[in-house]
């Protein structure tokens, strides 16, 4: 069994092997172009005579090396003779980390990212707003990052630190993460998140809310009713000239613009907001929602952009079919509903794919057994899911230490549901392939021990009990009764 992840279409093993003799393994590489391989595709023959990965884009020669990279790990010095040939399921296979609850210095990003490379994700979204902290420079708008991207405590759940926390990047560091992404393959999809999860931003700019009262950042998790105002021209100004900023470090074709939880208890009794919504003949607050995505998204798209937006964006029924769903949570079924109708679809199911939550609540074994294809999906919605992704939100990570034990090996187990076919995923496989490949992460990488993957059920519940319990305080009930 070669150890490969994700696992390929075809392995197809024949006899001789190619012996390294202490040379570069990269450097006996020849590469082929073949227009009839899927695009990141690849077919890659190891032969006594040297290497050859065939592939119709520079992407897949990129997959092929990942794949050798793997074989060699496993192999040493004498690769097999073999063919792998391989192409993805979804053309989208992202990873979230959530850096404004609490940031992440570049050099431990990094870290995160080349690990994920490995296993062939090619989208990394980049949280950099929300209510605990603006994470962003914006030249043109100084005060945000001096107002808003270090607040005074932290206290999520049990833990409470009285002492300062913050940071942020640089646009020379973020075009520097922009590069090193683009090195391994991977496109960085920027997230400003509003209307809600905005108090960072209301924070530096008061008058962009509904009562233009001063705020601070938050200092705990929860949701919040301070949201931008939907009726205000000047919160266009500063969104626009925020994303107009961001387009120069930005290179990729995808922005995403947030939009999950979003109380209306403001705009209701706004007067701006009230008089937006009359005027465009909208029926309630969400359909304001989504005409405030609609607007957000349209200056994006003349920027040349695809735009992104969390599921919750669907309420008001009115979102532009041109915008992308991010499926998260969605009782109402509006996901399924959108993709049968074509809209494109990413996967992030809360109960399988969130990598802060403990092994207790979503083992391995749930994370791998999940299917992308929601229910409900017709042949038109199965076609219209391009991809899965994995978020990790840190209110209760404040270490790479710590992230990198949550997301490894569960990061494995969605990089394979996203890129191998349905008909070839099997667990017992997954694991012990995965076992083999662990230990070729950096060594800042702490992955979690095979013995807490799949725990017995009854520790389950005490693990998933006893999260719970430090995770709520007072104040995010407070908050969360205040939203409704």
């Amino acid at each position: 069994m070669l150890n490969i992840v994700p696992k390929p279409c075809s392995v197809t093993l024949s006899p001789g092997i190619l012996r390294l003799g202490g040379r570069d393994f990269k450097g006996l590489v020849t590469r082929a172009d073949d227009k009839t391989i899927f695009p990141q595709g690849y077919r890659l023959t190891i032969s006594p005579d040297g290497v050859t990965a065939a592939s119709s884009d520079d992407d897949g020669f990129f997959n092929a090396l990942k794949t050798l990279e793997q074989i060699k790990f496993s192999s040493g010095s004498f690769l097999p003779s073999v063919t792998v040939e391989d192409h993805p399921r979804f053309p989208f296979r992202g990873f979230m980390i959530d850096c404004s609850r609490h940031f992440l210095p570049v050099d431990e990003l990094k870290v995160m990212i080349d690990a994920a490379s490995k296993f062939k994700f090619n989208f990394f979204h980049w949280h950099l707003t929300n209510d605990q902290g603006w994470r962003a420079e914006i030249p043109e708008l100084p005060d945000l990052c001096k107002k808003a991207s270090v607040r005074g405590s932290s206290h999520f759940g049990s833990v409470c630190d009285p002492s300062p926390h913050g940071g942020f990047y640089t646009v020379d560091e973020m075009k520097d993460i922009v590069k090193y992404c683009r090195e391994r393959r991977i496109e960085v999809i920027p997230e400003i998140d509003m209307p809600g999860h905005a108090a960072s931003l209301i924070a530096a700019f008061p008058e962009l809310s509904c009562d233009g009262r001063p705020i601070g950042l938050k200092t705990t998790g929860g949701i919040f009713n301070d949201i931008l105002c939907a009726g205000n021209d000047k919160t266009y100004k500063i969104v626009f000239q925020i994303i107009d900023s961001l387009c120069g470090v930005f290179d990729g074709e995808y922005f995403h613009i947030g939009g999950d939880e979003a109380p209306k208890k403001r705009w209701k009794s706004c007067p701006k907001c009230q008089s937006l919504k009359s005027a465009l003949g909208l029926n309630d607050e969400e359909e304001l929602h989504g005409a405030f995505a609609n607007t957000v998204a349209e200056f994006l798209r003349q920027k040349g952009k695809k735009v992104i937006s969390w599921n919750d964006s669907l309420n008001g029924e009115n979102l532009d079919d041109s915008i992308t769903v991010q499926f998260w949570m969605d009782k109402a079924k509006k996901s399924v509903k959108r993709a049968n109708s074509g809209g494109k679809l990413i996967v992030s199911d809360f109960y399988h794919y969130y990598m802060d939550y403990p092994y207790g609540m979503t083992p391995l074994k749930k994370v791998y057994g999940y299917n992308p294809v929601l229910k409900g999906l017709d042949h038109v919605g199965e076609t219209s899911v391009v991809g899965v992704e994995a978020p990790v939100w840190t209110e209760h990570i404040r270490s790479l230490d710590k992230m990198s034990y949550m997301c490894f090996p569960r990061f494995l187990a969605v990089a394979e549901r996203g890129w191998t076919q349905e008909s070839l995923c099997d667990y017992d496989d997954f694991k012990a392939r995965s076992k083999k490949l662990l230990p070729m992460l950096d060594y800042r990488i702490r992955y979690a021990p095979e013995q807490d993957w799949d725990i017995l059920t009854c520790s389950r519940v005490k693990e998933t009990t006893s999260f719970f319990i430090n995770a709520i305080n007072e104040d995010n009930i407070k908050n969360f009764l205040d939203s409704r």
